[in-house]
């Protein structure tokens, strides 16, 4: 898989049109595939920030996020994608596999 050579193209593509939230979607996950996890979650801040609904960017924000052992956060973006598309199995099934890590008031279970 040639991921630094897809941040490398969507760097190209948003400095060409910084408001493509695809654009800013694809670069975090081809930055989560090489697990630049803090870059990525940037880059699904900024796909989120110019389109709230971009269920995807929620979705994969949780996905790094959970990499980062932040599952409280991670489930909170779970969420986000799940109400923006309740059928969203991805994100549904992201979110069970979260919540085996923490426990009912919310805390991280070591």
């Amino acid at each position: 898989k040639r991921y630094e050579e897809a941040i490398d193209c969507y760097d190209k593509v948003i400095a060409l049109d910084p408001l493509n939230t695809r654009a800013w979607t694809n670069k975090g996950f081809a930055l989560s595939n090489v697990h630049r996890f803090a870059e990525a979650i940037a880059c699904y801040d900024k796909a989120i920030q110019l389109d709230a609904k971009n269920q995807t960017a929620h979705n994969n924000k949780g996905f790094a996020l959970f990499e980062l052992e932040k599952y409280p956060e991670a489930i909170v973006h779970y969420d986000k994608a799940i109400a923006l598309d309740p059928d969203y199995a991805t994100a549904i099934k992201n979110k069970k596999h979260a919540m085996k890590f923490v426990n009912e008031g919310g805390c991280v279970i070591q």
